[in-house]
């Protein structure tokens, strides 16, 4: 595939989350989504203070996802926006998640991401995961991340 060529998409979607995004940001790092998202799984490269923060490095495997990826936290402004740039063999993305209170205790979160293939395996792996799929994935993650602010306030 000449790199010209590369097939690249864009996805948004947004969710409502029951916390106000001060308690809702920090739950999106790399060693706090352990918390919230069965099955999660990094391997941290870079992060001095133990958790996100700008120009953090990490590295996940899921074979769903490919070949082993690099991320690395390319912003991080809490409790406002979070960023990474996640690359393998096979595609880069762009990750931007952003928060905006929704009255006193709600968040309203706007996850995008740009995806560009850099392969083959990156152009079929784009194909199999469409708009719809993404959609299907954040209404999952918002679904873990509410049931767990719901846990956490219980408690």
């Amino acid at each position: 595939m000449k790199k010209s060529e590369a097939p690249r998409q864009m996805y948004i979607e947004q969710m409502l989350l029951h916390a106000p995004p001060t308690e809702v940001f920090p739950l999106l790092c790399p060693v706090r989504e352990r918390e919230w998202i069965p099955g999660w799984e990094c391997v941290p490269i870079h992060l001095s203070s133990g958790y996100a923060e700008e120009d953090g490095v990490f590295t996940t495997a899921f074979e769903r996802d490919g070949p082993l990826d690099t991320w690395i936290i390319s912003a991080y402004r809490p409790p406002v926006e979070i960023e990474f740039v996640r690359v393998n063999a096979w595609r880069v993305i762009r990750f931007h998640i952003g928060l905006k209170p929704e009255g006193a205790d709600q968040t309203r979160a706007t996850w995008r991401q740009l995806i560009t293939a850099t392969s083959d395996e990156g152009r079929a792996w784009l194909e199999r995961n469409d708009e719809a799929a993404y959609r299907k994935g954040i209404e999952t993650l918002a679904g873990m991340l509410n049931r767990y602010l719901a846990s956490a306030v219980s408690t």
